[in-house]
């Protein structure tokens, strides 16, 4: 990685103000902000070449990923909420302090007062990443209207609006009533990693799964809005056949608040022994190269990065058909989806992934592929600069 490139106080050009990032979380919470941190980096990179300052506001700071520790990039830890006139207050004295003229936002809301009065201290660009999970209905009829009329107001509102898919730029415009002209697609994706499987026996081996056993693998936080309870009860489905009891397990990577509900749940299905909880772990990648099938029963996704590490480690794939989960499938091609919310399909899915290996190889060839030509970081950064670092 490139050194930190540092500015002097004569490098800076005040008058193109500093841009500033806003995070939603504590320095050292890891998961899926590493993707937000990269974004950082691309910022502050091109903000530093332009001689602007770029300031990284955390709620708290404990440990400064290395990433963020290497930009040109300085940190404070503020507070950067506006739920009351006395945090938009202080939000307002923070953009003053620094002659903050950007503001990236990630997961803010479309529509709020708070923005009219940064726009008023001077705000010239506020830019909102949305990675918010969901599907949703478009917004019809007065509220419909009442949102539309706010939006092109343009007051109360982001200048440019960021969608992580193609579907989320469709929720940008239908749901949140965002002109067009305003939202800007840069789909998500990830560092493509080497699929090897001279670990496989290794990792089935630690994990107490034998070597000619159909495994499954679930990468998720445990909640019940990532369906992991779902999973518990397709695969106990699947444990009732006798013809397939003790050919099938599924090990879950990660950790959540719902965990110990969870494991009484495999429990009281009598399969907690081939349904195993492993934590966080740090060789996830080496995990899913020795699984044979990925699924994610998610009730809603933004851009699932789970999705696309299991194409890259060619598993075959399975998730509901909701747009929001299944958006980087191409369904029968790349992996199979089920109605959302039917048990049955699902476990009838499993079922017919576990009986057919060439489909199971079909599939994961197919979503490498479809991974490394589609979904790679390189691309992603390269729409995000072409994308973004305009509108700051």
């Amino acid at each position: 990685m490139p050194g930190r490139t540092r500015l002097t106080q004569s490098s800076i050009d005040a008058r193109a103000g500093a841009v500033l990032l806003v995070a939603n979380y504590e320095s050292d919470v890891g998961y899926a902000w590493w993707l937000m941190e990269n974004f950082w980096n691309l910022i502050a990179r091109a903000a530093a070449a332009a001689g602007r300052r770029t300031v990284l506001a955390y709620p708290k700071i404990n440990t400064i990923p290395e990433i963020i520790g290497n930009a040109p990039i300085d940190t404070v830890e503020r507070s950067f909420k506006i739920r009351t006139v006395d945090e938009v207050l202080a939000s307002l004295r923070l953009i003053r302090q620094y002659g903050v003229r950007s503001i990236y936002l990630t997961d803010w809301p479309a529509l709020h007062w708070a923005y009219a009065f940064w726009r008023l201290a001077g705000v010239k660009h506020i830019v909102i990443h949305d990675h918010t999970p969901g599907d949703r209905p478009p917004i019809g009829g007065i509220r419909g209207m009442i949102k539309r009329a706010l939006q092109n107001l343009g007051i109360f509102s982001a200048h440019t609006n960021i969608a992580v898919s193609p579907y989320i730029g469709q929720r940008l415009t239908n749901n949140s009533c965002i002109p067009a002209r305003r939202c800007r697609v840069v789909t998500n994706g990830i560092r493509i990693f080497d699929h090897t499987g001279n670990k496989r026996a290794a990792i089935r081996n630690e994990l107490g799964i034998p070597s000619d056993a159909i495994l499954v693998v679930l990468v998720s936080r445990i909640t019940r809005y990532k369906g992991v309870d779902f999973a518990i009860r397709a695969l106990a489905q699947l444990q009732n056949d006798s013809a397939l009891r003790g050919r099938v397990y599924a090990v879950h990577c990660g950790d959540g608040p719902d965990r110990q509900e969870f494991e009484q749940l495999a429990r009281s299905l009598r399969v907690d022994s081939h349904f195993r909880f492993l934590g966080r772990r740090n060789d996830v990648h080496d995990i899913l190269c020795a699984a044979d099938i990925a699924f994610h029963p998610s009730n809603g996704e933004a851009m699932s990065l789970a999705v696309l590490e299991f194409m890259c480690a060619k598993l075959a794939v399975l998730t509901s058909d909701l747009p929001s989960v299944s958006t980087a499938i191409e369904p029968d091609a790349t992996g199979l989806v089920y109605k959302h919310g039917d048990i049955n399909a699902a476990a009838a899915q499993l079922l017919k992934l576990v009986n057919d290996a060439a489909l199971r190889t079909q599939l994961g060839e197919a979503g490498r592929a479809a991974c490394r030509d589609r979904y790679s970081i390189d691309a992603m950064n390269a729409a995000f600069i072409a994308a973004v670092i305009p509108e700051l």
